[in-house]
């Protein structure tokens, strides 16, 4: 299959090129060898010795460059689970294909024999669906110079050209290595914490440092930045079960289509097997619903990033996509409440820039809301 038809079946527009490395050809090898044993993918700096998520933002700024700034976003926060990466060695030879997984995290990578260098220490999990020997690393030239670490690639990337090439990979192959059928949810179980990760939580508690604040306007000027995108006309993701130690997270599956019938100002999103006639009937509350997420959107300073959606899943209200925000018109008949969708789309808002549940993702919620509030009152 293409590379192209790979993006569509995972449902993703676009996907990221990785080096192995900028060292010479006679460390390149060990560092592929322990990246396909150990399903890893990673980079690294001088002076960046902890995770990321720990380090003050301006500590991040005054260690790094604006390039190295920008590669450590992308692979810590940016990149996330399922997308697709083509890791290069060099400039024209392709070693592996695969997707990406969670969590990131920062460690010492053993060194031995086998592993001579050991590896980077910031990590990512992969799937990896081609991998190839070393020594059988295949041509695949880039069209344009590509001399970063990390770079994602999208439509109006010149390098978008590499869509159209062929990989050696089958429908049959990407179902064996996924390990699950469509219909089946995919199960995540809790990892427990490693030695490392509970020493640095108690470092955390110990520290007598200030929460690092959001600076609101540069994490909204940094999703402008990212979006939004133009999502493919099928959008496919199977169910997920994340067990933790006292519940289960449960994100049910999507399987929508865009609707050939024209009630919001962007595509809409439904199932495959509703009729034409039952969307026109959403006609009248599209409408009224488009208004007040395009309200909503002002007041956040975050605009062109909504579509809207008719999904029957009870729970589901809205949910983030690549860099996009459905809203489900279905939802929107039980609930025409403005403060619930104005909570519910910082929520997805804050999804954009922070992925995981955490204080980061909570502070912009928070900010996003107080921003909103803020123009409310003065406007009165």
């Amino acid at each position: 299959m293409r590379l192209g038809d790979l993006l569509s079946k995972i449902c993703v527009d676009y996907f990221y090129l990785m080096h192995l490395s900028y060292g010479y050809e006679r460390s390149r090898e060990p560092l592929w060898r322990y990246a396909s044993d150990r399903n890893r993918i990673g980079l690294d700096y001088f002076g960046i010795d902890r995770n990321w998520r720990d380090i003050p933002e301006h500590e991040r700024r005054s260690k790094l460059n604006w390039f190295w700034y920008d590669q450590f976003k992308l692979f810590c926060e940016t990149m996330t689970e399922g997308d697709c990466v083509l890791v290069m060695e060099g400039l024209s030879r392709l070693l592996g294909v695969g997707l990406v997984g969670e969590p990131y995290s920062f460690g010492e990578a053993p060194m031995s024999q086998m592993y001579t260098l050991g590896f980077f220490r910031h990590v990512r999990p992969v799937r990896w669906l081609i991998k190839y020997k070393y020594e059988e690393r295949v041509p695949f030239k880039v069209p344009t110079r590509f001399e970063n670490t990390i770079a994602i690639v999208d439509s109006g990337s010149p390098r978008w050209a590499l869509v159209n090439r062929e990989l050696k990979l089958t429908d049959r192959q990407l179902v064996q290595v996924l390990g699950e059928t469509e219909e089946q949810p995919i199960i995540e179980r809790p990892r427990p914490p490693t030695k490392q990760e509970i020493e640095q939580a108690k470092d955390r508690l110990r520290s007598r440092r200030p929460e690092p604040r959001i600076e609101i306007e540069h994490e909204i000027s940094t999703i402008i930045s990212q979006g939004p995108t133009e999502l493919p006309r099928i959008l496919k993701r199977k169910p997920i079960i994340r067990a933790a130690s006292e519940s289960l997270d449960i994100n049910a599956g999507i399987d929508l289509a865009k609707s050939d019938v024209q009630i919001d100002v962007n595509p809409v999103y439904v199932p495959t097997d509703l009729s034409k006639s039952t969307v026109r009937k959403f006609e009248n509350d599209a409408r009224e619903f488009r208004r007040l997420i395009s309200k909503i959107e002002c007041m956040f300073g975050l605009n062109g990033f909504t579509n809207l959606c008719i999904d029957y899943t009870l729970s589901r209200d809205a949910f983030g996509l690549k860099r996009c925000v459905l809203c489900n018109l279905a939802h929107y008949q039980r609930r025409k409440s403005f403060s619930f969708w104005l909570i519910t789309l910082a929520r997805e808002f804050a999804y954009l820039m922070h992925r995981r549940r955490d204080m980061r993702h909570m502070n912009l919620m928070r900010e996003l809301l107080a921003k909103a509030l803020d123009r409310c009152f003065q406007n009165r």
